[in-house]
């Protein structure tokens, strides 16, 4: 499970920009901490509320740039 939400893989890093983390972008959008955020998990529906609202807003923010 940790090795999911860090987005941890094996292999070699390609070159360039690091790709983004799931954990990283769900911080980005709940303006939350690392600790808040596992301290939410354990109340799934609150997460799944939360992760499905912070996604919405991603999404809208990244077709009103386009």
């Amino acid at each position: 499970m940790k090795d999911i939400i860090q987005g941890k893989l094996e292999g070699k890093r390609g070159r360039g920009r690091p790709r983004a983390a799931y954990l990283d972008n769900i911080k980005t959008w709940t303006r939350r901490n690392s600790t808040e955020i596992y301290t939410m998990t354990e109340k799934r529906e609150e997460w799944r509320k939360l992760v499905q609202k912070a996604v919405r807003a991603a999404n809208a923010s990244r077709s009103d740039a386009g």
